[in-house]
């Protein structure tokens, strides 16, 4: 998947909400393309967001019974996605996630447990710029997982705390930034 594929799909589940969860303001919708489902996923703000519509999105699944599962998100989403990708591997399916703009948001201790079991399954877009990559939301000992793709010029991480009306978090900066390494 490419980065303008990824971007297209968390634009998606910004318009489309196919699961809803009211409480923590989860946000998740399907795309089917042939044999395949796309999961998709907005920001959110909490960190048992996954784990509300967990049941939702595999109803979905059963019901579509696609060959290929695929979790796409952004921000908060992204962590989403590979909360996902985890969950589809422990149903015994390898289901790739692909996060754009992700903070650290797994446990270092849980990325030690599956990280071969994960080989492979997990890429993320990281435009240096975008302050939120650096972070982790809850958990100090939080880390990324997977393939991380460098997008935009890594040493222009300072500029990020610099006040320019740019906010490299965006979607768009991901699009604009998405060929240069």
């Amino acid at each position: 998947m490419t980065l303008l594929q990824a971007c297209d799909l968390a634009e998606f589940a910004w318009n489309i909400s196919d699961v809803w969860d009211q409480k923590t303001d989860t946000h998740v919708a399907f795309k089917q393309d042939g044999t395949t489902l796309y999961v998709c996923f907005r920001g959110s703000e909490f960190a048992d967001a996954y784990d509300s519509v967990e049941d939702r999105i595999e109803a979905k699944i059963s019901e579509v019974n696609p060959l290929t599962v695929v979790y796409v998100g952004h921000s908060l989403g992204a962590i989403l996605a590979v909360l996902g990708s985890i969950a589809s591997l422990l149903r015994g399916r390898r289901s790739p996630a692909f996060g754009i703009g992700c903070p650290r948001g797994i446990s270092f201790f849980s990325v030690l447990k599956i990280r071969r079991a994960m080989s492979g399954l997990i890429t993320w877009w990281r435009n240096d710029q975008d302050v939120i990559t650096h972070l982790a939301p809850k958990l100090f000992w939080a880390t990324h997982i997977g393939k991380k793709v460098q997008v935009g010029k890594w040493w222009r991480f300072w500029t990020a705390i610099l006040p320019n009306g740019n906010n490299a978090h965006m979607l768009s900066q991901y699009r604009k930034n998405g060929g240069v390494n």
